[in-house]
């Protein structure tokens, strides 16, 4: 089994490959991701894996809780960039995540980026009615 220490400002942290996955889902999700611990990250994970208690992507986990400054990273980064429309189980993408659960301040912001990055803007699950991200942000607006 591979290992990698991560030492910050935190202080030294030991991960084995097992939970690499879930700690780069983690930081998406509280916000809490940057570049350093993308770096070591990426050394041992593919960054469109899906990981953590909610299984998403990194990416989708950053969208859904509406941290702009790690979807920046994610989507622009000289490691590896993320796959806007990757997809997590039931066959949802970031921009569906971004639409429908980002907190409001950086929705627009977040939507452009994954916009910029190539995000399909009419995916859509059978699982959620065929729903565009489009017809979400409608939804949400209403």
């Amino acid at each position: 089994m591979k290992h990698i220490y991560i030492h910050d400002d935190a202080g030294p942290t030991h991960l084995s490959t097992s939970s690499i996955m879930s700690n780069l889902y983690d930081d998406c999700w509280r916000g809490t991701l940057t570049a350093d611990r993308l770096a070591l990250y990426l050394s041992v994970t593919d960054i469109d894996s899906v990981g953590g208690s909610k299984s998403l992507t990194p990416l989708a986990a950053a969208c859904c809780q509406g941290h702009l400054n790690v979807v920046t990273l994610l989507l622009d980064n000289p490691y590896k960039l993320a796959d806007p429309n990757a997809l997590s189980p039931r066959n949802r993408t970031p921009l569906y995540y971004a639409t429908t659960h980002s907190p409001p301040l950086d929705r627009a912001a977040i939507v452009q980026w994954l916009l910029k990055a190539g995000a399909d803007p009419d995916a859509c699950s059978s699982e959620d009615g065929l729903c565009t991200p489009l017809m979400n942000a409608i939804t949400q607006v209403k």
